[in-house]
């Protein structure tokens, strides 16, 4: 099962096939975007890790979809709505309100695949593993990837809404330069499952045969690396080793055991040894396609290991001596006995030497180019893994600086309304405290007002009072009706009283003479009743009637 890893600039979907066969047909990956900056060359990379049997380590698989490769008008970006069990759907949901959708894809042929450098082909699953949904999605021809939108920037949206407009006049990115440094290019037949329990058949496997098929019946000769041992590198002409060990002795036994076993050499005799085998007498082996095609392929096999341990030991320098490798061989090393040191080369040694020399510096400068190769590929590897690090610091530091200057603004937004509610509730505290003190001065006015027309109005009564002859003492006056009577009572200087009685018709008197100016208007009139003569005629009018 694979785990939830992303790798950098990419966000976690779950990817699976068109009608698929399997029970749990997602794969958890990751989705990244490569595009150019004018975003004509798009190519949408999802990439997975998996535990591949056989191997200690997760395996990385990247399929690409390029934009040329997308069938145009069916590519689809819309709310998912399909029936996904929810474990699987949390692994891929942000924090917040998720958006999921789900991203159709149809293709004109099967995506590439990308595999890490170095890593077996055909790999072997013999039990359901994620391997066989990647199978699936590696060679569909349509694939639905589900994920959340809240994970996609703005440049990624817009890659994704030019694919789903128009994709016909968008390429692929090229991508050789960045996935070629650490992976090597294949398709979905790469990691095409096999079955352990039924073998390749002859014809699948270039008509080769086991090695067991052809084992002789008799004992087999020697083997050649015998020939390598210390006490074989003193070589002379004609001596049994060389003899047994040519090319020659050794087809001629073997024709011999194969065809008719009645040829054969006694080795426990010098004499068989050194004798010339007769080609004549023994008859050149006749072998099969099979057998052939067998024998080449153990002879390609055995042939570099026995000539890299031959050429070890026959090109080492007199002057250097044996490796030390155990502490017994220190403690020789450490004894006052002088090293061992090698024979000089003989003249099979020497003429093998002329002709080596251009096979070992082709060699030698061969594994120099790889290791240089090497040591760039991860010189680079090094430095791009230094720049996206250095990018993810810095879209760090701008995305904190974007957050911090977001709180900032909220900050002072929340600052300034609390400001201004504050300042509201200041003035309507202050204009309602205006209004209670003007309405305070208001009434204290109007009762000013109040008593001062009082006081006009006593005035009035007053004088008229004592223009008739009423009265003889000006002073406060209070004037009262009762019984077709008037009573004044007069407050002078000697708060003396005296009481005036008159007869109704004096009453009438008053009336006229001090209200002829408006006789000839309407008594109901607004203006007359406002004004003192009117307010004296209505005092005048509801006089309370008073019994003597």
């Amino acid at each position: 099962m694979s785990t939830k890893k992303t790798f950098k600039n990419a966000v976690p979907v779950l990817a699976y096939a068109d009608a698929s066969g399997v029970d749990e047909p997602w794969l958890l990956g990751s989705l990244s975007f490569k595009h150019s900056p004018t975003q004509n060359e798009i190519s949408l990379l999802f990439a997975t890790y998996l535990s591949v049997p056989g191997s200690h380590e997760e395996q990385n698989f990247v399929l690409v979809y390029d934009a040329d490769n997308l069938v145009s008008g069916t590519t689809t970006l819309a709310p998912f709505a399909g029936a996904c069990d929810p474990a699987w759907l949390e692994k891929i949901v942000r924090d917040g309100v998720p958006r999921i959708h789900i991203l159709s894809l149809t293709l004109r042929y099967a995506c590439s695949v990308w595999c890490g450098r170095g890593q077996a082909r055909g790999l072997v699953v013999a039990r359901p593993t994620p391997c066989w949904q990647l199978v699936e999605i590696a060679k569909a021809i349509k694939v639905h990837l589900i994920l959340d939108l809240s994970w996609l920037q703005k440049n990624h949206l817009t890659c994704l809404r030019r694919l789903t407009d128009d994709a016909t006049s968008l390429t692929g990115f090229p991508l050789l330069e960045t996935l070629g440094r650490r992976f090597e290019r294949a398709d979905w037949t790469h990691f095409q499952p096999l079955d352990l329990d039924e073998p390749p058949a002859y014809s699948e496997a270039s008509n080769k045969r086991s090695r067991r098929a052809i084992s002789p019946t008799l004992s087999s000769p020697p083997s050649k690396r015998a020939i390598l041992d210390a006490a074989a590198l003193t070589f002379a002409a004609g001596t049994p080793t060389e003899v047994a060990t040519s090319p020659s002795c050794h087809a001629s036994n073997k024709s011999s055991q194969a065809v008719d076993g009645a040829t054969t050499i006694d080795e426990s005799s010098p004499k068989s040894l050194l004798a010339e085998p007769s080609f004549e007498a023994s008859p050149q082996p006749q072998f099969s396609s099979e057998q052939y095609a067998a024998i080449s392929h153990a002879i390609s096999q055995q042939l570099p290991h026995a000539f890299e341990a031959f050429a070890t030991r026959l090109f080492a320098h007199p002057n250097i001596s044996p490796s030390i490798s155990t502490a017994s061989n220190a403690s020789e090393r450490n004894s006052a006995s002088p090293p061992p040191v090698r024979s000089p080369l003989d003249p099979l040694g020497k003429a093998l030497v002329s002709h080596m020399l251009p096979h070992m510096k082709s060699y030698l400068q061969a594994v120099v180019d790889r290791t240089h190769d090497a040591g760039w590929l991860r010189r680079e590897w090094a430095d791009e893994e230094f720049h996206n690090s250095l990018h993810e610091v810095k879209d760090e530091a701008a995305q904190n600086i974007e957050i911090v200057k977001e709180e900032g603004v909220q900050e002072l937004e929340c600052a300034r309304d609390k400001c201004v509610r504050d300042a509201e509730a200041n003035l309507v505290n202050t204009v309602s405290d205006f209004e209670d003190q003007l309405m305070d001065m208001y009434w204290d006015n109007v009762a000013k007002a109040d008593a001062k027309i009082g006081e006009i109005l006593n005035g009035f009564a007053v004088k008229a009072a004592l223009d008739r002859g009423l009265i003889k003492h000006p002073g406060r006056t209070s004037v009262m009706w009762g019984g077709g009577k008037i009573r004044l009572f007069l407050d002078g200087p000697t708060s003396c009283a005296k009481n005036v009685t008159i007869k109704a018709r004096t009453r009438e008197t008053i009336r006229k003479n001090y209200t002829q100016d408006i006789s000839n208007r309407d008594t109901t009139d607004e203006r007359t009743r406002a004004s003192p003569r009117g307010k004296l005629d209505e005092v005048l009018r509801n006089l309370d009637p008073v019994k003597k």
